[in-house]
């Protein structure tokens, strides 16, 4: 079986978007105005450092339908990428298992996850957080139908953001916490 490395496409996505923008990278806009997009091919919920967080969900899979990523997504406003939770290498079975800090390649037994937030026009990178791994990170999937193309479950992750000494715009906190986090999505190729 031929499988992809989703963690390989998120780490280009991320060199991308650092080198898409050579001029000054405009902050994003204070977290309390984001929202959760169109919601069209999923959605999730969690308590987001005490408050209620609102996304949008894709989860692509690979060619043979045994691998996974899951992409939850605030917007500003106006339509533009500001939150990304990426939880990538994920098997598609139901069961509970730990989520890992992010590595380039994926292994067979755990998901791997960032936190980024973007500024500017959505694809330059403001701040880049890797998971806690002492801290009881778990994605637990409760439904996965292949047929009907839709995956559900819960999460909880805790991340640190990887630059502790570059500015945090609008106070964005050195740790993020999700908890109680819920989503069902389409699985899309």
């Amino acid at each position: 079986m031929k499988k992809i490395n989703l963690s390989a496409i998120a780490v280009l996505l991320l060199c991308a978007a650092y080198s898409c923008s050579k001029d000054k990278i405009a902050a994003p806009e204070p977290v309390n105005i984001y929202w959760g997009g169109g919601q069209k091919n999923g959605a999730a919920k969690a308590q987001k450092n005490g408050k209620t967080w609102d996304t949008s969900v894709e989860c692509y899979t690979d060619s043979v339908n045994t691998i996974a990523a899951l992409s939850l997504r605030t917007f500003s406003f106006d339509s533009l990428r500001r939150e990304t939770i990426i939880i990538d290498c994920i098997q598609l079975h139901t069961g509970k298992r730990k989520i890992m800090q992010n590595t380039i390649h994926c292994n067979d037994t755990f998901p791997n996850s960032l936190f980024i937030l973007t500024g500017g026009d959505g694809d330059a990178v403001v701040l880049l957080y890797d998971v806690i791994e002492k801290e009881d990170n778990f994605l637990d999937i409760t439904a996965v139908d292949t047929v009907a193309r839709v995956i559900e479950g819960n999460f909880q992750v805790s991340y640190k953001v990887l630059d502790p000494y570059k500015e945090r715009p609008y106070g964005f906190p050195a740790v993020l916490t999700f908890k109680s986090g819920n989503f069902k999505a389409k699985l899309l190729k």
